[in-house]
């Protein structure tokens, strides 16, 4: 006989064949997978196939998503391979665009907006396809509320998208006014001085 302690404390003595019970009279565990946050599959499928999945790189046509050998040997013939090459096209270009169209649009699913206002993009497929891009007249079209509509130059980075105009923060009528009143401020202490 064996001591088995039980949740008190207490020292109870029992068998082998009770240690044995007990193990067999437990529910078995719960098919599936146990719960997980998160998981990184890539690697398990390409342990699982031989490292397959996998991406092939060549210099001059898009990567390629291989899932077997035979795939990867053809692949290879045309000149593909597994190290990274990049390319510098397709290429995003960027540039700020105050027409209505480039408005800030939420996602009505998320209420996130997926782009910063007023910014059209353009996708350059090669580098003739983006000089004519970059060769694009700005458009002639007058904005609503009178003016010229503000369209900036193309650009490959968001950081280098121009900035926002800055919109007044008062009225047009009070501006004028301010502006009159600063300007008979000027002449009346330029007269002072002449004096």
């Amino acid at each position: 006989m064996d001591s088995i302690i039980g949740q008190t404390g207490e020292q109870r003595v029992g068998s082998r064949e009770d240690v044995q019970r007990i193990i067999n009279s437990l529910k078995p565990p719960r098919s599936g997978n146990a719960r997980v946050l998160v998981i990184d599959q890539a690697p398990i499928m390409r342990a699982r196939n031989g490292g397959f999945p996998k991406f092939m790189y060549h210099a001059t046509l898009p990567p390629v998503y291989v899932l077997r050998e035979d795939q990867e040997e053809e692949l290879s013939k045309l000149g593909y391979g597994m190290n990274y090459i990049h390319q510098p096209y397709p290429k995003a270009l960027f540039r700020r665009n105050m027409d209505e169209r480039y408005a800030e649009r939420p996602d009505p699913t998320t209420g996130v907006a997926p782009n910063p206002p007023y910014v059209e993009t353009i996708t350059a497929n090669d580098a003739a396809h983006e000089e004519r891009i970059r060769k694009i007249a700005k458009p002639k079209r007058s904005a609503p509320e009178g003016g010229i509509l503000f369209v900036g130059e193309w650009v490959a980075k968001y950081d280098e998208i121009d900035p926002l105009p800055e919109t007044p923060t008062e009225a047009p009528e009070v501006t004028i006014a301010r502006l009159e009143g600063e300007l008979v401020a000027v002449r009346e202490t330029r007269g002072k001085k002449t004096a």
